[in-house]
C-alpha cells in the first residue's frame, strides 16, 4: 500500500503535466476583501473576437466565420445587435463567494449603458438576471443578488493583455463546501468514464483523478488556462499554470526545478528532425527519485536484463541530482527496403560513461535471457571519445540496428537500418532556446516524410496537400508552480484541417 506522502507526491507530480496558473502577484490573497474573488473569466474585445474569427477562418477556409460573431449578436438580441456595446473593451465574468455562498457578475463594456441593456432586454435569459448601469460597465447578476463590483478593469485585462480568452480559479479561496462538490464530481465523472465498455486502464487524466483529493487540492494556491489567437506572430496557443501554496510540496518541487544549463544536444542530421523532445529537471529529493524510477521501469522491458539495465541506467542518470535526456526522429536515409526505417535518436546526460559501459558488459555476461532475435555486438568502433555497441534485432524478417555510443558524459543510443555501418561520434547541434523542463517541437512536412517511409497513405496525401507547419508543447517552472504550452503556427493549422478533411473524404464507410 502507498503511504500517504507518496500518493500526495504522485498526485503532484502528474498534474505538473495537465494542471496550470498566474503570475504570482495576481494570485495573491486579499487581506480583508469581502466578498472574497474566487475565479475570473475574460475575453478580448467583440472587435478583435470578430478579427480573431476571420483570420482563423481564412486559415481553415471558412471564411464566413468571420461574420459569425455578429449574426449570434444580431440572433441572441432580436435583430438589435450591439448598440450600446464598447467593441473595443473586454468582456469578462467575475466569481465571488461570501462565506459559503458564491455571486457571479457578468460585465459588459458600455458607451451608454442605458441603451445596452434596452438592447439586451430581449435575450432569453432576461428574466433571470438583473441589468444594473455603473460607470462604462453593465453588470449583470442573478436575480436578487446585489453588485458588490463595480469595475473589474484590472482583473480583466490582467487574462486579457496575455490571452484571447482565460479563466482563473483561485482554489485557495474556495469554501470547503465547493471544494467537496468538485472533489465529488472528478470522482463521479471518472466512475462513468471507467463504466464504459473499452479499455482505459493507464490513462493519465483517470489515474491523476484517483488521487484527486480536498487535501491535494488545498496545496494549489492557483490555476489558469488562457487561449490566445496572435495574427501578428501567425500562431495559436493554449497555456495553462499551476501555482502552489507557498511551502507546500508542489511548491518545493518546483523550486528549482528547472534551474539548469544543457548537457546533451540534438546530433547533427542529415535530414530534418520531424520531432524534437528535449527534458531537463533537477530531481529535488529521494520520493521523487523513486517514482521517476519506477515510471521508466513501466515502459522498460522487464526481464531479468532488462531489470538490470534499467538500475544501471537510473544510477548514471541521476546521479548528479538532476535528469537530461531528448528523443529526436528524422525520415530515414536512401534504402531499396521496403519499408524504410525512420531516425530515431535518444540522448542523455550521464554521471560516468566508463563505469556506465563496463556496468553494461557485466549484465551482458551475466544474464542468459537474450531473446534469439536479438544479437549484441560489443566495442564495434571508436570515434572522438565515444565507444560504438551494436544490438541487431530481428523483426520478422527485416533487421533494424541500435547503435549506442557512449562517452564520459553522454550516452546516444540512435535506430538504424542493418546496412549502416557509418559510426562517428555524434556531431553536435545547437541547443536552441533550452526551456526546462520539457520542450518538444513536430514539424508536420517531416513528419509525413516519415509516414511515407512506412507506405502510409495518409502520408502521401499530405505530400498531395503540401503539408506543412510546426507544433510546439513546452512544460516549464514558474515561481511556486508550472506552466505548460501547446502551440500551434497557421500552416500546422491549414495543413491539419486540409488533410483531415481529405482523409475524411477518402474513407470507404
Amino acid at each position: 500500500m502507498r503511504s500517504k506522502s507518496d500518493i500526495r507526491l504522485r498526485w503532484i507530480m502528474s498534474s505538473l503535466f495537465i494542471s496550470v496558473g498566474m503570475a504570482v502577484p495576481t494570485m495573491t490573497r486579499a487581506d480583508e476583501e469581502r466578498p472574497t474573488i474566487i475565479a475570473v473569466a475574460a475575453c478580448d474585445s467583440f472587435a478583435e473576437i470578430r478579427e480573431q474569427c476571420a483570420w482563423i477562418g481564412g486559415l481553415v477556409g471558412f471564411p464566413m466565420l468571420g461574420g459569425l460573431p455578429d449574426t449570434y449578436a444580431m440572433l441572441i438580441t432580436g435583430g438589435k445587435g450591439l448598440k450600446g456595446l464598447d467593441v473595443e473593451r473586454p468582456v469578462g465574468v467575475v466569481v465571488t463567494v461570501d462565506g459559503e455562498t458564491p455571486s457571479i457578475h457578468g460585465f459588459l463594456p458600455t458607451t451608454d449603458s442605458d441603451v445596452l441593456m434596452e438592447t439586451l432586454s430581449g435575450v432569453p435569459f432576461r428574466s433571470m438576471v438583473d441589468m444594473t448601469g455603473a460607470g462604462e460597465w453593465v453588470v449583470v447578476t442573478l436575480k436578487g443578488q446585489p453588485v458588490s463590483i463595480q469595475d473589474p478593469q484590472t482583473l480583466l485585462t490582467s487574462i486579457t493583455d496575455k490571452f484571447s480568452f482565460g479563466m482563473k480559479f483561485f482554489l485557495s479561496r474556495w469554501p470547503d463546501s465547493l471544494v467537496n462538490s468538485m472533489v465529488e464530481q472528478i470522482d463521479t465523472r471518472r466512475s462513468a468514464i471507467e463504466a464504459l465498455p473499452i479499455p482505459l486502464e493507464g490513462v493519465p487524466m483517470l489515474d491523476m483523478s484517483k488521487n484527486v483529493s480536498a487535501e491535494a487540492l488545498s496545496q494549489i494556491e492557483g490555476i489558469l488556462f488562457g487561449l490566445s489567437v496572435e495574427k501578428k506572430t501567425e500562431r495559436v496557443f493554449f497555456e495553462t499554470h499551476a501555482v502552489f501554496e507557498k511551502d507546500s510540496d508542489g511548491a518545493m518541487l518546483c523550486a528549482g526545478a528547472g534551474d539548469l544549463e544543457p548537457r546533451v544536444s540534438f546530433p547533427t542530421a542529415s535530414s530534418p528532425y520531424a520531432v524534437k523532445l528535449h527534458v531537463a529537471k533537477n530531481v529535488m529529493n529521494p520520493a521523487e527519485f523513486e517514482i521517476l524510477k519506477s515510471q521508466l521501469g513501466e515502459v522498460l522491458p522487464q526481464n531479468e536484463m532488462g531489470n538490470k539495465v534499467i538500475d544501471v541506467l537510473i544510477q548514471q542518470l541521476f546521479a548528479d541530482g538532476a535528469i537530461e535526456f531528448l528523443v529526436g526522429l528524422t525520415s530515414s536515409k536512401a534504402s531499396d527496403a521496403a519499408i524504410k526505417i525512420p531516425g530515431v535518436v535518444f540522448g542523455a546526460a550521464i554521471a560516468d560513461g566508463d563505469a556506465f559501459t563496463q556496468d553494461l558488459k557485466n549484465i551482458v555476461g551475466d544474464v542468459n535471457g537474450i531473446p534469439p532475435n536479438v544479437e549484441l555486438t560489443l566495442d564495434v568502433a571508436k570515434d572522438a571519445g565515444y565507444e560504438f555497441h551494436d544490438i541487431t534485432i530481428d523483426q520478422s524478417g527485416q533487421k533494424v540496428k541500435v547503435t549506442v555510443a557512449i562517452s564520459d558524459k553522454q550516452l546516444y543510443a540512435m535506430l538504424r537500418s542493418e546496412d549502416d555501418l557509418e559510426y562517428k561520434a555524434p556531431a553536435d547541434g545547437v541547443v536552441e532556446d533550452f526551456r526546462p523542463m520539457a520542450a518538444a517541437r513536430m514539424s508536420y512536412k517531416e513528419c509525413y516524410e516519415v509516414a511515407a517511409g512506412l507506405q502510409s497513405d495518409l502520408a502521401k496525401l499530405a505530400e498531395e496537400k503540401n503539408a506543412k507547419g510546426t507544433v510546439e508543447v513546452l512544460l516549464r517552472s514558474i515561481p511556486r508552480g508550472v506552466a505548460m504550452r501547446f502551440t500551434l503556427d497557421s500552416d500546422a493549422i491549414t495543413s491539419g484541417v486540409t488533410v483531415g478533411k481529405a482523409s475524411v473524404r477518402n474513407l470507404n464507410f
